[in-house]
């Protein structure tokens, strides 16, 4: 997988998806402090230096040495409407696997502030748009814990079907919890010409039939609203893929939602 350099910003109305640096480790410590109770709800018990600059820092490191060994892909989800574009929250696309699998799993928050705009709609569905177009994956999956109706809503309404159910799956909030299963499969995937599926670009590949602008989930780290409304957004048959123009629903806040994995 090329260099941090070579992943291009990647935008769906007014969310773009850009590679995290270290640069943006102040803005997380901000965001993951005024978003801590939520955060708690649906991700591990953090230690007091999580909080930090220092810690972000040291956290957003260890997630850009795994993108270059190829298992990760650590992003930041940047509110365009605002000048300059404003760091609003994360996704990540992580345990990626090649070989028979070519899978990976998805998870993101969105800071509660800006929740109830199409943030978090928009950001998974371009992170789907990654996936399966530059990175050529094959499936997505993302876990959501049990109760969280909002959450699952939000994967099933991006063409995610429930697969099972994990007891006792997660750590989180101090707690063992089980979760929902839920994946996403590209039924048009092929193997590249090369024989390795690695990141070529960044632009979503897209055909004459459908647009696979819609995407999902992560491990240990990310988690949508829980008490979101219904959004108004037009209902897809599961595997079709929604149009690029579709109006955004509502969002899920951070509260809980797929678990990331980036830290």
């Amino acid at each position: 997988m090329p260099g941090p350099a070579s992943f291009h910003p990647v935008r769906r109305e007014q969310v773009t998806l850009r590679l995290l640096t270290t640069a943006d480790a102040p803005t997380l410590a901000d965001l993951e402090t005024r978003n801590r109770e939520q955060l708690l709800m649906g991700a591990p018990v953090r230690e007091e230096a999580w909080f930090t600059a220092a810690g972000q820092r040291t956290a957003i490191a260890h997630a850009l040495a795994d993108r270059e060994a190829g298992r990760s892909l650590p992003l930041g989800i940047y509110l365009e409407e605002e000048r300059p574009p404003r760091l609003v929250g994360r996704l990540t696309l992580a345990g990626i696997t090649r070989g028979a699998f070519e899978s990976a799993s998805l998870g993101y928050w969105v800071d509660h502030a800006v929740t109830g705009r199409g943030i978090a709609t928009h950001a998974v569905r371009t992170a789907i748009a990654v996936a399966f177009g530059a990175l050529r994956l094959h499936r997505l999956q993302a876990e959501v814990q049990v109760g969280n109706e909002a959450s699952a809503h939000l994967l099933e309404r991006c063409g995610f079907l429930e697969y099972g159910l994990a007891p006792s799956y997660l750590r989180l909030g101090g707690d063992w919890v089980d979760c929902r299963l839920f994946q996403l499969v590209d039924s048009r995937w092929q193997p590249s010409e090369s024989g390795h599926d690695t990141e070529q670009d960044t632009e979503p590949k897209h055909d004459t039939e459908h647009d696979p602008d819609t995407g999902p989930g992560d491990k240990p780290d990310t988690w949508p609203e829980h008490d979101a409304e219904p959004d108004t957004e037009h209902e897809e048959e599961p595997g079709n893929w929604p149009e690029p123009n579709a109006e955004p629903g509502a969002d899920l806040d951070p509260e809980r939602g797929t678990f990331e994995r980036l830290r």
